[in-house]
C-alpha cells in the first residue's frame, strides 16, 4: 500500500476546527445541557399558551369559525335581558 502522506500528517489524527469544537469541559456540557433544557421547556409553554388561545373563551361562541363570525354573532349574555321599569 502506497501511501502519498507528508510526514506531518497523521491520518489518526483530525485536526479539523469541527474536531476541535467537540472537545469540551463537563462545566461546558452541563451549561449547554441547561440551556437546552430551558429551551425546550419555555417551547412546550409557548405551544401550550397558543393552544390555549386559539379555544374560545367563556362568553364566545364556541361554534363560530372566524373571528369576523364571532364578532357578527349575538352574544348570548345579554340575549334574555328581562325589560326593567324604565323601558
Amino acid at each position: 500500500m502506497d501511501q502519498n502522506l507528508s510526514p506531518e500528517v497523521d491520518p489518526q489524527v483530525d485536526n479539523s476546527p469541527v474536531a476541535e469544537k467537540l472537545s469540551f469541559t463537563l462545566e461546558e456540557w452541563e451549561a449547554e445541557l441547561a440551556e437546552a433544557e430551558r429551551k425546550g421547556y419555555l417551547k412546550g409553554r409557548n405551544s401550550r399558551i397558543q393552544q390555549l388561545r386559539a379555544q374560545p373563551g367563556i362568553f364566545e361562541n364556541a361554534t363560530a369559525a372566524t373571528i369576523e363570525q364571532r364578532l357578527a354573532s349575538p352574544s348570548s349574555f345579554l340575549a334574555n335581558r328581562r325589560p326593567s321599569v324604565w323601558e
